[in-house]
């Protein structure tokens, strides 16, 4: 990535630094049925993406944002980070 001098690029790398932090204090009980359960949502975006459905995108990526901010607030609380 250094070698891109692009600001989309910087930023973007910021947010998975993020995402890779917070992820490494979740709690790992559950964590293979989280994971299928991200990789099908993943993955019903990408299918809506591909079929041009804006509005199957758009929900799609509105329940993987609901489901991860679910897990992230519950695994903090574990961490009594919250």
């Amino acid at each position: 990535n250094s070698v891109v001098k692009n600001r989309f690029v910087a930023e973007f790398q910021k947010v998975i630094s993020l995402i890779f932090h917070y992820h490494y204090l979740w709690d790992k009980t559950d964590e293979k049925k989280r994971n299928g359960a991200a990789i099908d949502e993943h993955l019903a975006i990408i299918d809506a993406l591909e079929a041009r459905d804006e509005a199957a995108a758009l929900a799609a990526t509105r329940r993987h944002l609901k489901t991860s901010k679910t897990t992230l607030l519950s695994s903090l609380r574990y961490h009594d980070l919250v």
